[in-house]
């Protein structure tokens, strides 16, 4: 490799076809040009991954033995032919947490490795469950390709970075419906897809007589070839449904559908929604795994396995043309807004270049530069009653998950190890910064049966716990846009038994219902904007707070991101309630002096300072009370 230039990436897949997994490193090598890419596939590979993938720009090595079923000479094999191309990374495509075999080769190769798990299957034994975190946590980086696949990893401890699948515009095949057979003015619902229950066609057949009798006319083919192919014939309902079989380029007969049917029973962040929005193609899929995230309002959404809802939602556009050119004009934005190639490309760069820095480093000086304030991490240990196994967390290279159990109060917190969670845990439970003026802790004691709190910006849990540590009978309402967050804010309290205390909302806060977007490009940031970010990894809902707030006995707000036009709403100051504490930050603040900013909006809802804490310019914690509770 010459000096300067990027890695060589490695790619190792156990991919038998290609599918939504393939298009996805196809679409990311073909992106990248810039690196070179070698793809280690299984011997003999198939026919279509390989030619796939030589056409984006990558190498092909066969190995034999490689599978997804581990095997101590599929690794050897795996570790000869990474020594033989000399990558300075290894990506393993995972279609699913099963792929055991390439991760635990890639793992014993002394490679640094990252992983792309596209799906994290439903209902799986718990022992197969353990050994996939194993696996997985033993990663340099794990990418989620939605916020609702990286819940499910959290879930199983493990954390990932969550970069969005993207694709380009398909080229659509002009007379698509002459090649398909298809009647030139008939409605049409199409789907494309494996012929497996994981797709649920079988609900699409049963949804067709409904279909057929409400359009007569209508006609339904699905494209795709599967270990159910032959029972799907078999079905009531499948004489109405025409199985074209696996086709290739299959995305570029997206013209042929008025409407594009995904009646699946789970799914991560699926290609072919995001390819049908883009060809301008309506979508009527289940609401499970990231299909919403994808759709969002450009599609119609209908529960797993309800066959009359699904016909309802056919049949409602297959009688209303302006709703699926609504639907489609819609679609078409969303994607090109959001899952474009580049966008996920650029993303998916950006790791590995983090990932090239860390390696430039010997081991055991990044493990020193990481401990080097000894007395810092001696305080955290001391607050919690794990303290080697919490030291052993700081020291180890990758991010981790950790269950801790605080000395002071006996509660149990989840955080994870490098990132800023250990930041929040500091200023929380050591500083103690959120100990409440005695004015305010007067005021809240007072309140019969308790306080009612709001938590604005309710990170992992940790002002939540410690309010309920101190208020025993408060109700606490804690709102969190970012979804790691609020999987371990809400196992805190599962944990601790605070159900019926603390209620954890996933959502941002606002001065009316909105969509705002994460400002970190790589999924890591949990500090929102109303417009900013040129690749916005997340967007999330948020809701009017104003009521909210209004009927609190104290409001604990962290300010930054978009969340500073809570502030400059006029409104928000008349919704104050008579006790805030407010945590100000300098991110993305549109004022000079955020201190200042957060000052004046206290003095204009007629409350009075009585604690000021300043961490450092432009950051600070400010707590205010009614002056006639004083």
């Amino acid at each position: 490799m010459k000096p300067g230039s990027p890695a060589t990436v490695a790619i190792v897949t156990d991919s038998p076809s290609f599918a939504g997994a393939e298009r996805y490193l196809a679409v990311l090598v073909s992106t990248l040009a810039e690196r070179r890419f070698v793809a280690l596939l299984p011997d003999p590979a198939d026919p279509e991954v390989a030619a796939q993938l030589v056409a984006a720009g990558a190498e092909i090595v066969e190995v034999a033995g490689l599978s997804r079923r581990p095997s101590i000479q599929g690794a050897r094999n795996v570790r000869r032919a990474l020594r033989a191309i000399g990558p300075g990374l290894v990506h393993v495509n995972a279609t699913d947490d099963r792929d055991l075999g390439p991760l635990v080769a890639c793992l014993t190769s002394g490679i640094p490795a990252l992983a792309t798990v596209h799906l994290v299957l439903p209902h799986r034994a718990r022992w197969r469950a353990l050994l996939t975190r194993a696996a997985l946590s033993r990663l340099r980086c794990v990418i989620a390709v939605s916020e609702a696949s990286a819940a499910d990893m959290r879930l199983l401890g493990v954390t990932p970075r969550v970069v969005r699948n993207g694709l380009p515009a398909p080229h659509l095949t002009t007379a698509a419906r002459a090649r398909l057979g298809l009647d030139a003015e008939a409605f049409v619902v199409g789907g494309i897809g494996r012929l497996h229950e994981q797709k649920g066609w079988d609900v699409l057949c049963s949804a067709a007589p409904a279909l057929v009798a409400g359009c007569p006319g209508a006609q339904i083919l699905v494209i795709g070839d599967g270990p159910q192919r032959e029972a799907l014939r078999r079905l009531p309902g499948a004489e109405h449904v025409r199985f074209a079989g696996a086709l290739p380029d299959a995305s570029t007969l997206l013209g042929a559908f008025d409407v594009l049917a995904m009646p699946s029973r789970y799914e991560g962040l699926p290609l072919v929604a995001i390819e049908a929005m883009l060809a301008g193609v309506p979508v009527v899929a289940t609401a499970v795994g990231g299909v919403a995230e994808a759709l969002g309002d450009a599609g119609a959404l209908v529960a797993v396995d309800d066959a009359p809802a699904l016909a309802q939602a056919l049949l409602a556009l297959a009688h209303d043309p302006d709703a699926r050119a609504r639907s489609a004009e819609s679609g078409r934005r969303r994607a090109l807004e959001r899952f474009g190639a580049q966008r996920m490309a650029d993303e998916t760069d950006a790791i590995y270049a983090q990932l090239e820095r860390c390696t430039m480093t010997r081991p055991a000086v990044a493990a020193l530069g990481r401990v080097r304030n000894v007395p810092r991490l001696v305080a955290r240990m001391r607050a919690v009653r794990e303290p080697l196994r919490f030291a052993a967390a700081e020291v180890r290279r990758r991010p981790a998950v950790g269950a801790y159990t605080l000395r002071r109060s006996g509660q149990v917190c989840y955080l994870r190890h490098h990132a800023n969670d250990l930041g929040a845990f500091e200023d929380v439970v050591l500083a103690g910064e959120y100990e409440p003026p005695p004015a305010v802790a007067r005021w809240l004691a007072s309140r019969d049966p308790g306080p009612r709190i709001l938590d604005l910006g309710g990170h992992v849990g940790l002002f939540g716990l410690d309010a309920a540590r101190r208020w025993p009978n408060a109700r606490i309402v804690a709102l969190e846009p970012d979804g790691g967050n609020v999987a371990l804010y809400r196992r805190a309290v599962q944990r601790n038994n605070l159900g019926q205390t603390i209620e954890v909302l996933a959502r941002a806060a606002y001065t009316e219902p909105a969509q705002l977007r994460s400002a970190g490009a790589l999924g890591v940031s949990s500090y929102l904007s109303a417009g900013a970010g040129e690749h916005p990894s997340a967007f999330v809902d948020a809701v009017d707070v104003l009521p909210l707030m209004h009927d609190a006995d104290l409001v604990k707000m962290d300010i930054e991101g978009g969340e500073w036009a809570i502030l400059a709403d006029p409104r928000s100051a008349g919704a104050a309630g008579p006790a805030i504490v407010m945590e100000f930050h300098e991110r993305l603040c549109p004022y000079d002096d955020p201190e200042a900013a957060a000052l004046a909006w206290l003095e204009s809802a007629g409350l009075r300072v009585c604690g000021n804490i300043r961490r450092w310019p432009g950051m600070g914690q400010l707590w205010a009370l009614d002056p006639d509770l004083i």
